[in-house]
Formats: structure tokens, C-alpha cells, sequence
């Protein structure tokens, strides 16, 4: 049977279709409340440990605090961190063999930048991911969003990979989660002592490039306003790839820098002045 559903306002005048009967997922969240573990504030006391093992720094400009996302019963959910969480239904593109047992990931929806940020694996396929260093569960998460789903932009909201670093990344700005690869250790989030918590800035004007066709299905180079390559565009969701099939041969696009492909994705037509080289230098 079909979960009960009806849009609304989630955040940022963001809306999205929410599950509304309790009854239809208590179960599930009493299965998924091991997972649900708020990352600790890091300590001097951490600070050995930060010496000797490896670990990885996620760079967080908003509040906005991870939750979780389900596949689940033939569906695709996101359950929000709150104490009484909100569910959200993602119409997204499964492949069928994970229907057979939940899959989970660690996930943070920015309602201001209207994205759906992928942080880390938690269950695979049924299996918990506990004894896995983050490393694979990176891997695990970076394998079903690369070959397992395809992500469809439905309601505004594109879905993609969180930008970890390695530990030498961390500078004296803004908050940051600290991930130890280590099997069975928690996340931590350090906020610099003395460091104001300042208004993001605005998202900066979209960015415009030239996409030519090339001679293969569905392949696009793309160039600055001052002739510079930029490399073959990434087409990454259903929408935009019927978008540029019926889109001339030589066609102004808006891109975004996609760190997990290390590549440049496609996300509208444009008719706007095309950017110039230094600007997507300065834009990834």
C-alpha cells in the first residue's frame, strides 16, 4: 500500500511531498534509531588520537544538521534529525536490487541550496556497515550514486556527493565534522573558539558556458567565453539529458562543479553571457 502523502513547506520555501501518518513509518524509524547518532563536540581530549589515526573533515556553512537517507519498501525517503523527525519522499530512481533490504546513508538536506548532500553509508542492502572503515562506506555510497540511481531533479532538488577532505584541509572557519576512518568511531564537529558565526554568503549568479556536440550519444564539450576548454560536460539526470536532445548543436548551458566526477554538470539552457575562464577556475 502506498504511504500517505501531502506536500509541504520543509524549509526555505522548499516544499516536498511528507509522509503525514505515523503509523505508516513507526517501524521503520524504531529500526533506523541505532543510526540516528548526532555527532559529538571535539575536544582537547580527542586531540591524541587526531595525531595518530587518519581521518577526514567535512567544511559545514550552515546549521543545517545530517539525517538520514532510506531506501525502503520501494520507495526513497529522507528523514530529517529532529527529535519528532519529518519524512520527505524522494522520487528517485532505484535500481530494484536494493529493494530487497534497507540501505541507508548519512545525508544533510540544504532547503537553501536545494540539495541533498551524501556524507556516508550506514546499511547496505541489510547489512550494517559498522565494521567497515568510513573509507569503504565512502565507497559504498560513491558505487549506488555513480551506478544505482538515477537522480532526477524533481521538486528542485539535485542530489550529490559531500566533499571530504583530508585532515589537513581543516582551516579556522566556519563549523567542520571530523570522520576518523577507524571502524566504530562517531563523527565529531569542531566550531574554532572565538570564530563568529557569521550569515552565508549568497549563492553567486549561475554560471554559463558553451556545450557543442559531439558525434557520440549525449556528449558535450564545454567552453569559457574566451574559448577554453573545460572538459566533456556531465549529464546527469533524465530531465537534462531530453533537455539536450532536442537543444541545438552549439547551445549556452548553465553548469556546476561536480567534485565527484571532477567535472562540470549540465543543469539548464541559458541565454545569458558565457563566463570566462578564470571565473570556473575560481568556481570549483
Amino acid at each position: 500500500m502506498a504511504p500517505t502523502v501531502k506536500v509541504q513547506c520543509w524549509a526555505d520555501d522548499l516544499r516536498l511531498p511528507c509522509l503525514t501518518k505515523i503509523a505508516e513509518y513507526a517501524e521503520l524509524l524504531t529500526a533506523l534509531e541505532p543510526l540516528r547518532r548526532p555527532a559529538l563536540p571535539f575536544q582537547s581530549k580527542h586531540l591524541p588520537a587526531l595525531k595518530r589515526d587518519t581521518w577526514f573533515v567535512l567544511q559545514r556553512k550552515e546549521k543545517t544538521r545530517p539525517g538520514l537517507l532510506v531506501i525502503w519498501d520501494r520507495c526513497c525517503v529522507y528523514i530529517s534529525s529532529e527529535r519528532t523527525p519529518r519524512v520527505a519522499l524522494l522520487r528517485l530512481r532505484i535500481d530494484p536490487q536494493f529493494f530487497g533490504g534497507l540501505t541507508v546513508f548519512g545525508a544533510t538536506l540544504s532547503s537553501r541550496t536545494r540539495r541533498l548532500i551524501i556524507e556516508d553509508t550506514y546499511m547496505w542492502k541489510g547489512r550494517r556497515c559498522d565494521d567497515d572503515v568510513f573509507a569503504k562506506r565512502w565507497a559504498l555510497a560513491v558505487q549506488w550514486i555513480e551506478h544505482y540511481c538515477l537522480l532526477e531533479e524533481l521538486s528542485g532538488v539535485s542530489v550529490e556527493m559531500a566533499n571530504w577532505e583530508p585532515l589537513e584541509k581543516l582551516r579556522p572557519v566556519d563549523a567542520w565534522d571530523l570522520q576518523p576512518n577507524e571502524t566504530g568511531r562517531t563523527r565529531y564537529t569542531w566550531i574554532p573558539r572565538d570564530t563568529p558565526i557569521v550569515p552565508v554568503a549568497p549563492v553567486p549568479a549561475a554560471l554559463v558556458a558553451l556545450a557543442e556536440r559531439e558525434s557520440g550519444p549525449e556528449q558535450w564539450t564545454l567552453k569559457s567565453g574566451d574559448g577554453v576548454s573545460l572538459g566533456r560536460a556531465l549529464v546527469r539526470t533524465l530531465a537534462t539529458s531530453e533537455l539536450m536532445r532536442s537543444a541545438k548543436p552549439v547551445q549556452r548551458v548553465i553548469v556546476a562543479w561536480n567534485s565527484a566526477f571532477s567535472k562540470w554538470e549540465i543543469k539548464e539552457l541559458s541565454d545569458k553571457p558565457v563566463a570566462q575562464a578564470a571565473i570556473f577556475g575560481a568556481s570549483k
